[in-house]
């Protein structure tokens, strides 16, 4: 299955509403989730995690990894 034009720039819009641009969202994501669940993993400050989790497309924010939980998380995004 081939990654979704339409998810891949859902992440970089909702991420861009954080990070203030599409060119630092881009070099933020980590990895793309887009086969079985939408979302991308990103290292954010907690200020970041909390103005992301307003942005109507977010469904959630899970930690992840052995770091600092507010330092890497996973988000899963709702596509319309």
């Amino acid at each position: 299955m081939a990654k979704s034009k339409t998810s891949s720039a859902s992440h970089i819009q909702a991420l861009a509403s954080v990070l203030g641009s599409e060119m630092a969202a881009k070099k933020a994501i980590i990895y793309e989730y887009t086969r079985t669940i939408n979302g991308f993993a990103v290292k954010l400050t907690a200020d970041q995690i909390n103005a992301l989790l307003k942005h109507p497309a977010v469904l959630k924010i899970l930690p992840g990894g052995t770091e600092n939980v507010a330092a890497h998380v996973s988000t899963t995004l709702r596509i319309p």
